[in-house]
């Protein structure tokens, strides 16, 4: 007897490799810049202290006392004394006991105050804001879909100069002043022990190396592409004068690499996007600074997510007899269908696909190519099998090069599959979930 109706809709959703339906494509070009963290802090100099609350600051643990006119009051018959020794020539032992203790605590005490007076941090002001940020170029960048969280998409940039004369700083000998750098909202990833930070292009960030310029020279780091820049104010360099100096120099220079933090749906950096906040601080562990400088990135790229576009697909399926599928292993005659894999970006290098049973669909044979049906089909004890145009099984959760890396057709076939147990005739649906991967 025949199953009257008997058939199939195999519906192949084409989705992300997690198998949750996605659609591809380019996402429409934008320029908008990368977003500046709001931070309010002007340029400004720490106000003057008082030269008691310097004191206070720097020696908290002694504290001296200096009267406008000092006296020292003598026991009587004894004679006064004058702060010019030589007017003292004639006194006896116990008075010049006496002016010696005194020329030594004054001495003590002007030698404590000495330091105290003369203590001060260096200044610097800023000379410029406008300067070279490190350069992206302009070119188009493919980026591959399935490459791994983390992976650099390009070389670093040469080491782009933003200026040598950036700042201006004077010193007392033995003075020392910080050039730091931060970076722009991180994305919580690392790549190769450098942060990444967020884009304007989702699933695009950026990682900078950074060297400072001073007096004459650059500071040598102990990589090419320069201090990472890892945290909010990492130190590129601590400089310390050997010597009292005035209008010493101070710059910088910067590199980008651009790396993957998740998926590229594509886009466009604008010209100048911000990346970096560089500053020079006089005091090490204070916020404050002398001026700082933003440093937007040269170039203009743009960011291509490798894809390609298709369909669903419904296969209506052959009708077949449940006296010609009695024997378990046997099957029914196949129906072709098509997976049309349309408008892919250039510059793929390959394109592979996977199936496997949609959710709710049990595998029953997984090297077999077998799945098996829903719970609302009235048929029982059949399955589905696909295979390629030549008869033979496609593996389920196993990736298949379509030996393309454009647009292209991959041909398959669908068929009943006999499985077991009591056979009852009705309608048979299935589903499966095609899963396409790009390099």
């Amino acid at each position: 007897m025949s199953s009257a109706g008997s058939s199939l809709t195999a519906r192949l959703s084409w989705v992300g490799r997690l198998s949750t339906r996605l659609r591809f494509g380019v996402a429409p070009a934008g320029n908008i810049p990368c977003p500046v963290p709001d931070r309010d802090r002007s340029d400004r100099r720490d106000r003057a202290m008082p030269m008691h609350e310097q004191l206070r600051m720097s020696w908290p643990d002694i504290r001296i006392v200096l009267h406008s006119q000092p006296r020292i009051t003598m026991p009587e018959n004894t004679m006064s004394l004058s702060l010019n020794p030589r007017d003292n020539a004639k006194m006896g032992t116990r008075h010049r006991i006496v002016w010696r203790a005194l020329t030594t605590w004054l001495l003590v005490a002007f030698a404590l105050l000495a330091p105290l007076t003369s203590h001060a941090e260096a200044t610097c002001e800023r000379q410029t804001t406008e300067g070279q940020g490190p350069d992206l170029g302009s070119e188009a960048h493919v980026m591959p879909r399935d490459a791994p969280i983390g992976t650099q998409l390009t070389p670093f940039s040469p080491m782009t100069p933003f200026g040598m004369d950036v700042w201006r700083c004077s010193f007392k000998a033995g003075e020392s002043v910080w050039l730091k750098m931060s970076g722009y909202i991180p994305t919580g990833f690392m790549s190769n022990g450098r942060m990444v930070y967020q884009t304007a292009v989702d699933g695009v960030g950026y990682v900078l190396g950074a060297q400072a310029f001073v007096a004459d020279r650059w500071i040598d780091t102990p990589e090419p592409e320069g201090i990472p820049v890892n945290d909010v104010y990492t130190v590129i360099t601590k400089w310390t004068a050997p010597q009292d100096m005035t209008d010493v120099p101070i710059g910088l220079r910067t590199t980008i690499a651009l790396v993957k933090y998740g998926p590229v749906t594509g886009g466009k950096l604008a010209h100048k996007t911000g990346v970096g906040l560089a500053t020079v601080h006089t005091h090490w562990d204070r916020d404050g600074y002398e001026g700082g400088i933003t440093l937007g990135s040269m170039g203009e790229p743009t960011f291509v997510g490798l894809s390609c576009k298709t369909s669903d697909v419904n296969v209506t399926m052959r009708d077949s007899s449940v006296h010609d599928l009695k024997t378990p292993g046997s099957v029914g005659d196949s129906a072709d269908f098509d997976i049309k894999v349309e408008s892919c970006n250039s510059g793929l290098g390959s394109i592979r696909y996977r199936l496997d049973p949609a959710p709710g669909i049990p595998a029953i044979n997984s090297a077999e190519g077998i799945i098996g049906l829903a719970a609302s089909s009235g048929a029982k004890g059949y399955g589905i099998q696909v295979t390629n145009a030549s008869d033979q099984p496609v593996a389920l959760g196993e990736f298949f090069d379509t030996h393309s890396s454009s647009d292209t057709t991959i041909p398959l076939r669908a068929r009943y599959y006999r499985t077991g147990g009591n056979a009852m005739m009705g309608t048979a649906d299935s589903a499966m979930v095609l899963s396409m991967s790009y390099e």
